[in-house]
């Protein structure tokens, strides 16, 4: 795992459906502390709006550092000073109403910022964090009947795709009114698609004891704007800095308008037994839609959107997975559950000593992406104190992950019976064992630092360098060895997290951040990257050219 006080490096396992949090209360005044701090340090700037420089006044500023600072206000003139800092790396990011929040060197949604590296008694000046203008969506929502739709969430979410997964992120949400209207403001310039979701009702039971989700008169599905239920279908909305983007109104679907789904559960002898479900959407467009189904039964019925859906249940008898697809026409399916697979090991250091008390998770991972939305009971184990773990009641095919591990450590190898088992696909039927897996930890990583400079030698200060394995073979989920730097205020880019191994580096004037964790698009930088070998414990420096993505 990495320093979290050390790095300014986007990883991939980013959480996707974050909600932007509410806006600050007014500020009593512009103090920038309401509790004293210790350090020696400073940074101070301001806040300007992107389109003519104009100081914006009272606008939140939030500090991320390697610790809690409370948040602070500009003055009329847009000002703000953090003092009394300890040394560390420093994140700013800025709030205003009618503005997109913005992050300090950051030109658009999901880019990382630009850190700022304070050393004990500096100062940094100088931090200029521009707002642009946010832009809206607004529209009405209806029923079937054409009556407003009160209370229902809505969402602009942006889309984005990660090891070949489409999903979304939510960028804005807010509440109907009474009349069903809704606004989504404080939007950065971009694509979007608009989502409106109904809470359902509590479970009902009818008669026969199937277990029913939903009343069937009032509870409604999942709509995407012009009232579709697949994101594939959903229509895109292109928004400027600034713009207002009115009558986005659209019907949302009754969910007695979807198909049923009715899974009824047996064990190994084809006895009906009590079991708990999940579904998750098996469609690559569709948006990484999980249904969890929250009580147990020996049948269970749910209304469900149309598509390709991977269902996982668990319970006494064991486990199971199948797949179903639903259209028009209600399906009912019968799942047998089975004996879970094993994995049993131990976690040990690479030529030392993991340090006293540390503790590290251990993911047994489903390596198809539909299914890792789904939180399959014993797919994540915590060692003991002696570094012992156990996974058990695992089905389907699986790869093993270090979830966690402590500060500084990265996992370097996952073996057994004498192969490696990084990045492979174990496939469990029902009632497979492996045991004596080692998982090798190291923290021995090497750093890669240094600046990125332009056809004529000088030095830039904005720019993203990507660093991906010259391996293609280790990219089948980037996530675990890709990484995405921004330089700090100086001008300067550091990843030091890096194995030892061929790399390819690029540095490019802007990256699709919601793109770049898949292996085809880290494709496109092959032609122009720069090959860097780095060993184990190695700090190397280098200066990168800027380069053109073909």
């Amino acid at each position: 795992m990495r320093r979290a006080a050390s790095l300014f490096v986007l990883l991939g396992a980013a959480a996707l459906h974050a909600q932007p949090p509410p806006p600050p209360p007014p500020p009593p005044h512009d103090a920038l502390q309401t509790r004293p701090l210790t350090g020696t340090g400073t940074i101070r700037g301001r806040v300007i709006a992107d389109d003519g420089d104009e100081p914006l006044r009272k606008a939140r500023v939030v500090i991320g550092g390697p610790t809690s600072i409370p948040p602070g206000f500009t003055d009329d003139q847009g000002r703000f000073a953090f003092t009394k800092l300890p040394a560390g790396q420093y994140a700013l990011t800025a709030r205003k109403a009618g503005y997109a929040a913005a992050a300090f060197g950051s030109r658009h949604p999901g880019e990382p910022p630009m850190r700022i590296d304070l050393a004990a008694g500096g100062t940094v000046d100088g931090v200029d964090v521009r707002m642009m203008r946010g832009a809206a969506i607004s529209g009405r929502l209806v029923d079937e009947f054409g009556e407003a739709i009160e209370n229902a969430a809505v969402f602009a979410e942006r889309l984005v795709r990660v090891a070949g997964r489409t999903s979304t992120t939510s960028q804005a949400s807010t509440l109907s009114d009474d009349l069903g209207e809704y606004r989504l403001g404080g939007l950065p310039s971009g694509t979007y698609v608009v989502v409106a979701r109904v809470a359902r009702p509590p479970m009902i039971t009818a008669a026969g004891g199937t277990i029913v989700f939903g009343g069937p008169d009032v509870a409604r599905s999942r709509t995407y704007y012009p009232g579709v239920v697949a994101l594939a279908a959903a229509q895109r909305i292109d928004v400027q800095t600034g713009e207002e983007r009115s009558a986005v109104d659209f019907g949302v679907l009754a969910a007695r308008a979807l198909a049923r789904l009715t899974l009824s559960f047996v064990d190994a002898k084809g006895n009906p037994t009590d079991a708990i479900s999940t579904l998750s959407s098996g469609d690559s467009d569709a948006g990484g839609v999980t249904i969890g189904i929250p009580s147990m039964g020996t049948r269970i019925s749910t209304r469900v959107e149309p598509g390709t859906w991977m269902v996982y249940a668990t319970g006494a008898a064991g486990v199971g997975i199948s797949s179903v697809t639903i259209g028009s026409d209600d399906v009912a399916m019968t799942m047998a559950l089975t004996k879970g697979g094993r994995i049993s090991g131990r976690v040990i250091a690479d030529g030392g000593h993991l340090p006293p008390g540390a503790a590290v998770e251990i993911e047994a991972q489903p390596s198809t992406v539909w299914m890792q939305p789904l939180l399959a009971r014993g797919s994540i184990a915590r060692t003991g104190s002696d570094g012992a773990f156990q996974l058990k009641d695992l089905i389907g095919a699986r790869q093993l992950r270090v979830r966690s591990a402590p500060p500084g450590w990265l996992p370097k190898a996952i073996l057994y019976d004498g192969r490696s088992l990084l990045d492979a696909s174990i496939e469990f039927k029902g009632g497979e064992e492996l045991s004596g897996v080692q998982v090798v930890l190291t923290d021995r990583h090497a750093e890669l630092s240094g600046t990125v400079v332009d056809t004529r030698q000088m030095p830039l200060a904005r720019y993203s360098v990507v660093v991906f394995p010259e391996d293609e073979r280790l990219l089948h989920d980037p996530r675990r060895l890709a990484r995405l730097a921004r330089p700090n205020h100086e001008g300067q880019f550091r990843i030091d997290d890096l194995l030892a191994g061929s790399y390819l580096a690029a540095a490019v004037s802007d990256v699709d951040t919601s793109q770049w964790l898949n292996a085809d698009y880290l494709g496109r930088f092959r032609p122009v990257a720069t090959r860097i070998v780095v060993e184990e414990s190695e700090k190397k420096r280098v200066v990168l050219p800027l380069v053109d993505v073909p």
